[in-house]
């Protein structure tokens, strides 16, 4: 197989990169705006912005072979981020995914043979909706980055009508190796895990009775690397664990395989901010049916394995 992942230099791409070339031994193209985090899992790495006019111009240039796959992963994935700049939702992931699609098409044009798209979408396109969200349910994001995902399944759904085939992710709050550490508005367990390191002590925006539902990278990039998921048509699938937490639980969590509880668990609560959902929890009884042997990291299992790939 021959596949293309867009933003293959961020925590995920990296992640399903590596297990694309390592684990199904693939040949693997990337394409980011950032250089890759780790070279050696990728044939080939293109730096280019999806987002650039130029775009599609350089792409078809340099890409004049077939792609089995295209997973477009590539997108600002802040909710906080999208609310106090919209246009980075703008650019990166509505004009992102927009391009990709017309490469897609393009490339279908032009050899004969439409690439299957594989879109990571989030959550978020749920926001308030009733829970547990189901694939089929009320669609509310609370987010511009929520709307920037619905937009992007809207443009998934566009290439059907050209004879591509595709394929929709909705990823829950995903966490593991490779995630930026330094990034304090995006990935709560990330930031809540950093700041257990560095400082000895959590700073929560917002209230500690909110809830997520955690799934650990390596429970994602096999889900989406999944025959039985990849050769379905048309398809939206919820990857989640179906277990919801709350920050207040999840910072205890963390908080003692670090050391810290009782009087050394040290919590500053600071004000809320516009994007953040109240609750999440997905229903995951698609995924089970259409991969029954899937099992999921338990999240105290995923804190461990994290903090040993942070630890070296």
């Amino acid at each position: 197989m021959v596949v293309l992942v867009t933003g293959s230099s961020g925590f995920i791409g990296t992640n399903l990169c590596k297990y694309l070339k390592s684990k199904l031994g693939w040949s693997v193209w990337g394409v980011d705006i950032n250089p890759p985090q780790v070279l050696d899992d990728l044939d080939v790495f293109l730096q280019l912005d999806l987002s650039n006019k130029y775009f599609l111009d350089e792409m078809l240039q340099c890409c004049d072979g077939k792609f089995d796959y295209v997973f477009h992963l590539a997108a600002q994935t802040s909710g906080r981020v999208s609310e106090e700049d919209p246009s980075l939702d703008i650019s990166s992931n509505c004009i992102g995914v927009a391009q990709i699609v017309k490469f897609c098409e393009l490339k279908g044009e032009m050899l004969g043979h439409f690439p299957k798209l594989i879109f990571t979408s989030s959550m978020a396109v749920y926001g308030e909706s009733q829970l547990p969200f189901t694939e089929n349910g009320a669609l509310n994001p609370s987010s511009t980055y929520g709307v920037s995902k619905i937009f992007g399944e809207k443009m998934a759904s566009k290439y059907r009508a050209v004879g591509g085939d595709y394929c929709i992710a909705r990823l829950f709050n995903c966490y593991g190796p490779y995630q930026d550490m330094n990034n304090d508005k995006q990935g709560m367990l990330s930031i809540f895990m950093e700041q257990a390191i560095r400082n000895k002590k959590f700073k929560v925006t917002g209230s500690l009775e909110r809830t997520r539902d955690f799934v650990y990278v390596d429970d994602v990039v096999t889900i989406l690397a999944n025959s039985d998921f990849l050769k379905q048509k048309y398809t939206t699938i919820n990857v989640c664990s179906g277990i919801e937490i709350t920050v207040r639980e999840l910072i205890e969590k963390i908080g003692a395989k670090y050391n810290l509880a009782g009087d050394s668990l040290i919590v500053d609560q600071l004000g809320g901010h516009a994007g953040d959902m109240n609750r999440s929890l997905g229903d995951n009884t698609r995924l089970k049916k259409l991969m029954p042997s899937q099992s999921m990291v338990s999240l105290d299992e995923g804190l461990t394995r994290f903090m040993r790939h942070l630890n070296g």
